[in-house]
Formats: C-alpha cells, structure tokens, sequence
C-alpha cells in the first residue's frame, strides 16, 4: 500500500501512520532581561549612561542588540510612540515630563536562538 501524498492524515482517534515523520519537539530560547533605572529631575527630556540609578546596567545599550525594549515611567509602560532610544541615550517624547523623583526604567531583552 502507497502512502498518500500530502500532509499526513492525523485522525484523532487513530495513532499517526508509520510513515509520517515524528514532529520535532519545540526548541527552547534562552534570553536575558536588564534594566536601566533613572530618576526624573523633573527637567530634562534626554537621559544618558551618566544618569543611571546604580542599579540594574549603567549603559543604555544600542537597540539593534535587544530583541524588544520597553519603557516604564512610574511603573507604567508606555507606547513607543513616548520614547526613542539610542546606544547611551534614552529620550522622551511626550509633551509632559515626569515629576522629579519619578522612577524611569528602561527594559531590555534579548533572546538568543
């Protein structure tokens, strides 16, 4: 008996055929998150890698290294559209700025194949 051309016919209630391959099982990824914390003086729009906190990384890396980035001001996060990042430099967009003291926090991940 010839096996059928195509996808291999998966009946529920039947084992698949011998002739069909095996599915592979799902690849696990690995990734890393860091965090780059400043606080708002309440003035300035640009943060640089001089601003950091002192936790979390003290360079703003460059974004074509990260897998995503996202943003929190005050523990909420904000659409891209609020915010541009560049290798050491992290600009808000918004027409308001956070009071003095506000925690910004820059996520980074990167997840590695």
């Amino acid at each position: 008996m010839k096996p059928p051309k195509g996808p291999c016919p998966k009946p529920p209630h039947k084992p698949a055929k011998p002739h069909c391959p095996r599915p592979r099982p799902p690849r696990l990824l690995r990734g890393k998150a860091s965090v780059f914390v400043v606080y708002s003086d309440g003035k300035s729009r640009v943060y640089r890698d001089k601003d950091a906190a002192g936790h979390g990384i003290r360079r703003i890396p460059n974004p074509r290294t990260a897998t995503y980035l996202n943003l929190f001001v005050n523990a909420v996060l904000q659409p891209p559209d609020h915010y541009s990042v560049s290798k050491g430099r992290l600009r808000l967009l918004t027409e308001d700025l956070p009071p003095q003291g506000t925690p910004i926090v820059l996520q980074v991940v990167r997840i590695f194949g």
